[in-house]
This record gives C-alpha cells, structure tokens and sequence, in this order.
C-alpha cells in the first residue's frame, strides 16, 4: 500500500505529469485488489462468521478489538481530531482535507448499502452458503440494519481516516494502518459484518481516503484555499516558508 510520506504540504500535491501518472495508476491498482479480495473472500465468509459465532476468539483478543473500534467510530475520530486540532497548530490547515475524506467515506458506504441488500452475520443462517446472505439489488429504505450488512460501514470509515492521518504524520503510518486492521477485525468478531463485506469496505476506504490526498478527488477552490490557510500559518509566525519548514522538522526531532 503506497501512502504519502513526506512533509504534508499543499503545493506537494501538484506533482509533474509523469508522477502523477504513476500515483494515479497505484492508487486504483491498489483499489482494485482490495476489491478483488473481496470476491476472494466469499467462500470463506461462512466458516469465519461461524468461527467467530461459536466463540473460539481468545477474550483477550476481543477486548483489544472492542477498544478498536473507537478507532472507525465517529464519537472516536471527532475526539482524535479534536485532541490533534489543540495540539497541533503546524497542521490545522490541512485538518478539512481529512475531515472531508472521512464524512465522504461514511456516506458513500451507507449510499452503497442502499444498492445492495446483504444480511450481517448475527442474522443470517450460517448453516446456508454465502450467496444466501445476499437479499437483492435496490433494497433502498425497505429493510433494517440488519439487511445492511454490505459493505462495512465502519471499515470504510476507518481506512479513509487513517490514510488521512498517514499523510498528515508520516511517522505513523503503521501504527494507523494497524489501527485500521484491527477495527476491521473487530467488525468480524462482532459477528456485524462478512470478511468479504470487510475487504469491500476497505476498497472503498482506500479509494476515498488516497484520492483525498493525492488531491484526485477534490476540486481546485479547495486545493487553493487550503493553501491561503497554509500560507497565512506560515507568515503569521514571521518567518520565510524555508524556515518555517525547518523549525517543524527540529520540532518533529526532538
């Protein structure tokens, strides 16, 4: 998974034709085999759901899980981003950019979840095979929570989040991704979600989320404001951009 590891910095988003090609053609590759995964995943979907049903996952296991997924819930990520808003005033201007790449992955899974009917494990028969967990196209509004099973919302939303926090701390993106992994584990352990549903999810996630940093899924009057923000940050500290940007990385030593 290629994510962006430098210094994050709007002008770093207008890159020369030829790596933008290159940025362009991994991030739908990297879509694409996620997705892909997901077809992988259907004939294993039963026997894991079951799995997790009949409570052979460790207790240790689950209860690190559990506390995952205040990672992939919006009372989680408001508190994480207002915890990095206070602390961190050298980014704040790129805050939206994360901000809008999350609330847009939400809505694209819960607009997707619109089209296509899937039962969650806890109500469905896993005595049945995978493909009976599927209800129908264009369920819309006609059916509850628990014939929405696909894809996972909160696995969508989690790697959108975190490939946001990627770019805006290079350092961590491990610990975010891992982050990511475990909340989407704690979907299937929670019995709420299909591995396949998961897998979707995560496809999802990454498009979203890498399309928002790479500046592929926004438009130009964003990419300019956020950099006026950018730029008041910088020469209201009264230094030149260079020497802005030396102080950061000192600090970021330290």
């Amino acid at each position: 998974m290629e994510l962006q590891r430098s210094q994050p910095h709007p002008l770093a988003l207008n890159y020369g034709e030829t790596i933008e090609r290159v940025i362009a053609q991994r991030w739908i590759a990297t879509t694409g085999i996620i997705f892909f995964l997901g077809f992988v995943a259907i004939p294993h979907d039963i026997a894991l759901a079951r799995f997790f049903s009949d409570g052979h996952l460790p207790r240790a296991i689950e209860d690190v899980l559990e506390r995952a997924e205040t990672f992939a819930h919006g009372i989680g990520i408001a508190a994480i981003l207002i915890v990095l808003y206070v602390v961190d005033l050298s980014r704040r201007w790129a805050f939206p950019r994360v901000i809008l790449a999350t609330v847009t992955a939400g809505a694209a899974a819960n607009g997707f979840k619109l089209l296509i009917g899937r039962l969650r494990p806890h109500s469905a028969d896993l005595s049945t095979q995978a493909a009976d967990t599927f209800t129908g196209l264009l369920p819309l509004f006609s059916v509850g929570s628990s014939h929405r099973g696909c894809p996972s919302a909160h696995t969508t939303v989690v790697f959108a989040f975190a490939i946001g926090l990627c770019w805006l701390y290079p350092r961590g993106r491990y610990l975010f991704i891992t982050f990511a992994l475990l909340a989407a584990m704690q979907r299937l352990a929670a019995n709420a979600h299909f591995l396949s549903d998961v897998c979707w999810g995560a496809s999802l996630g990454y498009f979203i989320g890498r399309g928002f940093v790479c500046g592929r899924l926004t438009g130009q009057q964003f990419d300019l404001w956020e950099l006026r923000q950018y730029a008041k940050r910088v020469y209201s500290s009264g230094k030149s951009p260079e020497e802005y940007q030396s102080t950061q990385r000192h600090r970021r030593a330290a």
